[in-house]
């Protein structure tokens, strides 16, 4: 049966379900053991139809089946493609009723998915002149991606500040699948906006107030552990190689804990009460495009939606801001320009507890570009943290938000040198460190109450 296999794996990529028949004379055993060789545990894919003389079964799953659009070989991609011959197809089963696309890539996250801004090409952009945004992932994060969109945000977000889904345009291959979805022209990332040293603070506040609003006052508060909270929306990597290092480098130059002390602090933190709802889960600058011709916002992706802190997403949006993501490979061939270097002294003072909107000074006075860039930081820092403020005033659950995701920042060693991980590193230590102090006293006040009152 090795030469069914070939077979099986051509058919899922056009997305057609694949039915195991037999001969009238081959026994139930030797058919089902033929038909488990063909599947893989491992992929989440459709399931072969295995019904051993089931014929009305194989029947009804046929016709219940749509496979979505063939493939249209004679497809034009320009511009930038991601390699793998696998989302080509993919791409020329999605377009199928036009001639020519052109392809941008905007991002590729850590998670390997990336997001293609997909623009009908040639004589039919007359028609459809309207882009499309295309994520491409595991088949089993697009469905979940998919189901959240559906289940969540379009019940909870405004439909201005998302992007809706085209169900006839999504197609799964046998290892990847497409997420296509509509799109705006005249926007740009938030990322862009921050990396030519625009103000970013312009558009934060339809993140907040307008955008995921519903989202983050979808529950109400709780009493629970932080680092529980933090662990589900996975930014505590306490087993990275990247993050050891960077406090290794960190430690050689002032007085933090290993990451195994600080795992300590931190899973030793004293219960504290939080606002929870549904949180974006990785609303870094990357996943928030700015119109440009108003201040509002589009939200992508939203395959992390769970519910939790909601100031996980200030603290996300921030620190993506403060520590933004590097390009080191394009910037060692020459193709992207190396970032004026960090502050490590403002940074330290900018984070020092208890995270304060006001306290975010612009310091010393710079001039030119440099300049414009801190004052644009400022301003993005004091609306972010008065969002979070809003929105959830406990200051301990912010700075142990702050602390998660620096030290997701530190556990990557691919959008970042290592000095500016060991910073991150160092800034987390003193947050969290300051954070224990601050429940601790509040836990010590609350007990006391409590004894007096009996």
């Amino acid at each position: 049966m090795n030469w069914m296999a070939p077979l099986v794996a051509v058919a899922r990529l056009q997305g057609l379900l694949v039915a195991v028949t037999h001969a009238a004379n081959m026994s139930p055993q030797a058919y089902y053991d033929a038909a488990a060789g063909l599947d893989d545990p491992r992929r989440v894919q459709l399931p072969i139809v295995v019904a051993y003389r089931e014929w009305l079964e194989v029947t009804r799953r046929c016709v219940a089946h749509d496979p979505g659009p063939g493939e249209h070989v004679s497809l034009r991609i320009e511009g930038t493609l991601p390699a793998g011959d696998e989302l080509r197809l993919l791409l020329c089963r999605a377009f199928h009723d036009v001639d020519a696309v052109h392809i941008d890539s905007v991002s590729g996250g850590k998670s390997g998915a990336a997001v293609l801004v997909v623009s009908v090409a040639g004589d039919e952009a007359r028609t459809q002149p309207l882009p499309f945004l295309v994520k491409v992932n595991e088949i089993a994060k697009i469905r979940e991606e998919h189901q959240k969109l559906t289940e969540q945000a379009r019940r909870l977000i405004p439909r201005r500040c998302r992007p809706d889904v085209h169900v006839e345009r999504c197609v799964q291959g046998e290892h990847l699948a497409l997420l296509v979805q509509d799109f705006e022209v005249g926007v740009e990332l938030l990322a862009e906006i921050v990396r030519r040293g625009g103000n970013a603070g312009v558009y934060i506040p339809a993140i907040f107030s307008t955008a995921l609003r519903n989202f983050h006052y979808s529950d109400g508060f709780v009493t629970g552990s932080l680092s529980r909270a933090f662990r589900d929306l996975k930014t505590l990597r306490w087993h990275s190689a990247a993050l050891a290092g960077a406090a290794a480098v960190a430690r050689e130059v002032t007085e933090v804990p290993d990451v195994t002390e600080l795992r300590a602090s931190v899973e030793g933190l004293p219960s504290a009460q939080y606002r929870q709802g549904f949180v974006h889960g990785d609303l870094h600058i990357g996943n928030v495009f700015a119109c440009g011709a108003s201040s509002e916002v589009i939200v992508i992706d939203f395959g992390n939606v769970m519910l939790g802190p909601v100031v996980a997403d200030t603290a996300c949006l921030e620190v993506s801001i403060s520590f933004p993501a590097r390009d080191l490979a394009a910037e060692a061939n020459g193709r992207r320009q190396r970032p004026r270097p960090l502050d490590a002294d403002w940074l330290r003072t900018a984070y020092a507890y208890p995270l304060d909107p006001v306290e975010v000074a612009v310091g010393p006075r710079l001039l030119g570009a440099a300049g414009r860039e801190r004052a644009a930081l400022c301003d993005a820092l004091r609306t972010i943290r008065s969002a979070a403020r809003e929105s959830d005033d406990s200051r301990p659950a912010y700075a142990v938000a702050v602390a998660s995701y620096l030290l997701r920042f530190a556990a990557f060693d691919d959008h970042a040198d290592t000095n500016e991980r060991a910073l991150a590193y160092e800034i987390a230590c003193t947050l969290v460190r300051d954070a224990n102090l601050a429940l601790q006293g509040s836990f010590d006040r609350d007990a006391a109450q409590i004894s007096a009152a009996q």
